[in-house]
């Protein structure tokens, strides 16, 4: 989306939490902040996103503590909890929603761009060139494209690197590749092996090509669990 506050906090810290940071920034917490992220991304409407932040649990004891508040006060009587508790839910979704597009304008207008170049063309061209066809109604999807389309290339264009069969290296050293699920993989030798191969692993999947604006950082474990039926 290019925004470059948000490219700034990656850049200065790597494992920056964008829902963390959207969170920050809009003054509210992690969970509504996720579910604003998630909608506006993948194309639901203001008046989708609103509702859904008006039946987010955060919210909602948000304001049954202010409801409340207002009735010991006497602002309102007990028979009016129930309709000013919903209105006040929806006033803050909507508050939310206005101060999130505030903040972080690019990603509406990024979502809806590709939407519109799919809609347009009939399909949408992800980081790496790999062409998906979304014709009609399915041009929604094109951010979605976009996004989780470009990070799996970028995972498997990066496990080439790491592959017994395209480098000779871990052939010798005796690492196989076990599986990948989406954004993890698996890698296998004795454990002596692993721990000096763990870092020069880590490395060549965190340098993609081309290289990003901002930086890919893999977390890594180590376990002896071996597989069932080897000795």
């Amino acid at each position: 989306i290019k925004d470059e506050a948000v490219i700034k906090a990656y850049n200065e810290n790597p494992d920056t939490d964008f829902h963390e940071w959207v969170a920050t920034q809009c003054k509210i917490k992690r969970k509504p902040a996720k579910t604003v992220n998630f909608s506006t991304a993948f194309g639901a409407g203001e008046q989708n996103i609103v509702g859904q932040l008006a039946a987010n649990s955060d919210i909602i004891l948000e304001m049954t503590d202010v409801v409340n508040a207002k009735i010991l006060a006497g602002e309102i009587s007990e028979d009016e909890r129930l309709k000013a508790f919903t209105e006040l839910c929806w006033t803050r979704g909507k508050q939310i929603y206005r101060i999130y597009h505030d903040k972080l304008p690019t990603l509406k207008s990024t979502a809806r761009k590709a939407t519109d170049v799919a809609r347009a063309r009939g399909y949408i061209f992800n980081l790496y060139g790999r062409r998906r066809h979304l014709p009609g109604k399915a041009a929604h999807v094109a951010f979605n494209t976009l996004c989780p389309g470009s990070a799996m290339d970028l995972i498997k264009r990066r496990m080439t690197l790491t592959a017994p069969r395209y480098n000779p290296d871990m052939v010798r050293a005796g690492i196989t590749m076990r599986v990948n699920v989406h954004d993890a993989v698996l890698h296998h030798a004795d454990h002596e092996t692993i721990v000096k191969w763990a870092p020069t692993i880590k490395e060549m999947l965190e340098t993609p090509e081309p290289k990003l604006s901002v930086p890919i950082r893999w977390s890594s474990k180590i376990k002896r669990q071996r597989w069932e039926g080897e000795n």
